[in-house]
């Protein structure tokens, strides 16, 4: 097998190391003494795989602080391995599990879409919606997830050792916050938002809470 000639591939691997070289040219050797031997994250997050979904919309500083796992529609099920190892083997205090706006493993569990790989079916099988629209949709799968980790993490919820957090980032705009805004949906499965505004609204002041 040759190497590729690829002008497209020449194009990404600059971008690559010329990216990476401007990254560790402005990191000395005490930012990564940090993290050399051990990770400690202060979170785990589950978010979509979706390409429109990134880090840095949530986070400045991601490393050693976040242990992140991606899949499609941000599920519990399909990467429960991963989860457990947030949680329960880094001890991360808070777990976010975040949607985004024109999800397309939700849309395509709406619709029933089939595609061509079974892996992929099989994925989008434990997506469970009940919802007609897709905004709803997005919602009612964040909440179902949470539920899952909420039921999956009870005794550490319940211990104050875990918050279980619901969030959607929008960059549509598709729930009336702004482009790009995170909007809580739910906090250890409470999704009533006068609750959640009470407690924490006037300490929080670019809080955003669904509802």
């Amino acid at each position: 097998m040759n190497l590729p000639d690829n002008p497209r591939l020449l194009l990404f691997l600059r971008e690559l190391f010329d990216t990476n070289a401007e990254f560790s040219s402005i990191h000395d050797d005490k930012f990564f003494a940090k993290f050399h031997d051990s990770q400690t994250p202060n979170l785990t997050i589950l978010k979509c795989s979706d390409s429109r979904v990134q880090m840095e919309s949530f986070d400045k500083t991601p490393q050693n602080g976040v242990f992140a796992i991606r899949n499609i529609g941000n599920q519990l099920s399909t990467c429960e391995g991963s989860i457990d190892f947030g949680i329960e083997i880094l001890n991360t205090p808070f777990l976010l599990i975040i949607g985004h706006s024109d999800c397309g493993a939700v849309t395509a569990a709406l619709n029933g879409t089939k595609t061509e790989s079974e892996f992929i079916n099989k994925e989008l099988s434990t997506i469970k919606i009940t919802a007609t629209c897709l905004e709803d949709a997005i919602i009612e799968n964040i909440n179902y997830q949470v539920q899952k980790a909420i039921k999956k993490y009870k005794s550490r919820i319940n211990s104050g050792v875990l918050t279980v957090i619901g969030a959607v980032y929008d960059f549509k705009n598709d729930f009336g916050f702004g482009h790009g805004k995170v909007v809580l949906t739910s906090i250890n499965g409470i999704t009533d938002a006068s609750l959640v505004k009470a407690m924490y609204i006037e300490r929080i002041s670019n809080l955003h809470f669904l509802g």
